[in-house]
Formats: C-alpha cells, structure tokens, sequence
C-alpha cells in the first residue's frame, strides 16, 4: 500500500480518473443512459456520480488486471475463467462475466478486473499513455491478437454494435485513420510491452494460441491467477462451454444476462460480439491495397516482438474482396 501511495503512483492515477473523463463513457455510456441529465450534461454527472472516488477505490483493491485492446478476445478468456471458478467452487452465478462479484464470494480468488485500459479505442497513437506506475503493485494479463483482425473486427463493432455509427467511414477508410485504429494497436501493444516490468507479474496471452490450444493457455492464466486444485477435466470443460458456436447460442438468447455478450441487433449477424472468431478472417473482408497497407504498418510500426509478422501470405484469386462467411 505505501508504494500505491507514491506521488507518481497516486498522480497517474488521479490524473486518469478525475482530469480525464473517459472517453468511452462520454460516447457510449453517456449517450445511450436513460437518465437526462447523464445524456445532456455526461461531464457533470461523472463527478456527481462521485465516479472518479469509486474508479480508484477499485483500482486500489484489484489484484489482478486483465487488459486488452478491444477485439482481442477478451470476452471468451472472461467467460472461460468464470466457468473455471464456478464449477471448482460450487459458485452458482448465473453471469459468468462477473469476475469481480465472484471473487467477493470467495478469499481464494483474487479481485480481477477486466479493462481496456486508457479507452485505446478512442486515442490517436500519441494521445495514448507511454507510462503506466499506476500498476506496479498489480498483476497484469494483457490479451494480444494479431492486429489486422482487431481491425476489422473493431471496424464492426463500432459500425453495427456502437451508437454513432453514421461517423465510422467505410473499411479501407477506417483502417487507416489515425484514431483508435491499426496504427493505435500497433502503438498500444509497443507501450505495454515496453512497460511489462512495471507490473509485479505479467502474461502475454495471444488469441491465436488459444485458438490453437485454448485447454493449456487457460491453464497458463489460472496458474497465473494463484488458483489452486483445477483439474484437467474443469479446464476442458470451460474450454469447451465456451466455444464460439456456444457462445454465439449464448448471445442469441442473451443467457449471460450481460452487455457484453448481446448482440447490438439479433438480425444483424455482425452486430454480435462473436462475429467470426477467427484467426486470419481479415484476409477475406480486405482488399489487397488493405492487406498490403496494414502489412507495412506492422513491418514499421509494431516494435513489440509478440510474434506478428508483416510477411504473412495472403488469399488470392477469386477470394479478394469475397463476402465474410
């Protein structure tokens, strides 16, 4: 606790809570509350919802974060860790999303919280924090995927799922603009991994080798998280549970009973939170000037050394510019 107490802790801290609404809550939260005066004057309302005091109490008491860029996975690794802890502790939550409120039904499991941390999602590559003292007494678990389908898939996300959508540009439009975009996850991943020593512990997970070995990755991040006595058998079982195809039954009949897995439209396909799940999906929705495009942006701007390679082969012929499946 004294070293969260540092001035350079605290000031970051503060600095993020109360002289920086987020931008997230004044475009989305904001703007889609049934409260007037949330809607008309967000700004105002953040401090008088004293918002800012309960962000760094809850910073303060968290354990544990896990922290992506958005459209890395984060909801299926969420998902899956909740049904661990449900079924080795006998938890009966119906919204497995809720790591923070089953953690509070048990000592043994840590407080997570589950953030894209600095709304990266809405910053330019030079509005976006370098240096993070702020969590130098946490533990860290930042999800990465390979930047050409957190593209596309924020793409539609912010098309289908987000209010505001008439201002999204169309794909070959989006992919290239400065906010919140390629060249915003290039930079977002260089700053984390550059800050990987700050935390008292960090893991590197990457979506694509949990779709590879989705039964030893999430072993990788209980053991991570200190939770003692899964067994094999609970692993799989989540594993399983938390398929794509069941997760999509999920969303459609909003059994989670969350909003982060409901679809924006249940009529609209890419309106879902599991929209594909793929690993290199964005072959079949870009053109060749886009692949090639975000090819040398990771060839020149993706310095962190997390395995994505601007020399990836692409799909040719009749597959250029085919409809998503």
């Amino acid at each position: 606790m004294l070293q969260s107490l540092s001035p350079e802790y605290m000031g970051k801290l503060f600095t993020k809570t109360f002289l920086c609404v987020p931008r997230d809550y004044l475009y989305e939260s904001a703007q889609g509350s049934a409260k007037r005066l949330k809607r008309h004057l967000p700004r105002f309302y953040y401090y008088l919802s004293l918002r800012p005091i309960k962000s760094i109490i809850s910073h303060l008491q968290t354990e544990v974060f896990l922290i992506s860029f958005p459209k890395c996975g984060r909801t299926w690794l969420r998902l899956m860790i909740g049904k661990v802890l449900a079924d080795l502790y006998g938890i009966d939550e119906k919204n497995l999303l809720n790591l923070k409120r089953m953690a509070r039904s048990r000592r043994e499991i840590p407080a997570i919280r589950v953030a894209h941390e600095d709304n990266p999602d809405y910053k330019t590559p030079e509005e976006l924090s370098t240096r993070k003292p702020e969590f130098s007494d946490k533990r860290v678990i930042f999800l990465v995927r390979d930047p050409r389908d957190v593209v596309v898939s924020l793409y539609h996300q912010k098309k289908h799922r987000e209010r505001c959508s008439w201002e999204i540009p169309d794909l070959a439009e989006f992919i290239r603009r400065e906010r919140g975009s390629a060249k915003t996850i290039a930079k977002y991943y260089n700053v984390w991994i550059a800050n990987r020593n700050i935390p008292q512990d960090f893991l590197l997970i990457r979506y694509e080798d949990m779709q590879k070995n989705t039964v030893q990755e999430l072993k990788r991040v209980i053991s991570f998280l200190g939770i003692e006595g899964v067994s094999d058998s609970i692993l799989r079982n989540a594993a399983e549970f938390a398929k794509f195809d069941k997760m999509r039954a999920m969303e459609k009949k909003n059994a989670i009973k969350s909003r982060a897995l409901k679809p924006g439209d249940p009529q609209k396909k890419q309106s879902y939170k599991t929209r594909k799940g793929e690993v290199g999906g964005y072959r079949r929705e870009l053109s060749k000037a886009d692949i090639l495009f975000l090819n040398d942006l990771i060839k020149t701007e993706l310095k962190a050394k997390i395995g994505y390679s601007g020399n990836v082969p692409m799909l040719t012929g009749k597959n250029w510019n085919s409809e998503p499946k």
